[in-house]
């Protein structure tokens, strides 16, 4: 289990991508004054969603870069901008090669 001054060192270093940020052992995730982290050797799968909707009569794209756990959890991180999104899922594959990326296709 990591300490709090751990966790704190590797939330400073880590690449920063809007309210997401990538250390080497965990994913951060800041919403408001809170931060919480999902592990990555907790994760089975991370993949980008996007979801679509309507506000009054305006088209809205909601970006999310969602963790998936071994125990079939899902941690939705919602995201400002849709290139923050983009740019974890590079920066998680060119830096994280054991984590398995993009969505599960259904057989």
């Amino acid at each position: 289990m990591p300490t709090q001054e751990s966790l704190k060192e590797e939330f400073d270093n880590a690449g920063q991508f809007g309210e997401i940020r990538v250390g080497k052992d965990h994913l951060f995730y800041r919403s408001f004054i809170r931060v919480r982290f999902v592990p990555f050797r907790e994760c089975s799968r991370i993949f980008l969603r996007i979801e679509f909707g309507e506000y009054g009569e305006f088209p809205v794209h909601e970006h999310y870069i969602i963790a998936k756990t071994r125990q079939e959890e899902e941690f939705a991180l919602r995201l400002d901008r849709p290139d923050d999104a983009k740019n974890v899922m590079v920066f998680l594959a060119k830096n994280h090669k054991g984590i398995e990326l993009g969505k599960d296709r259904e057989k």
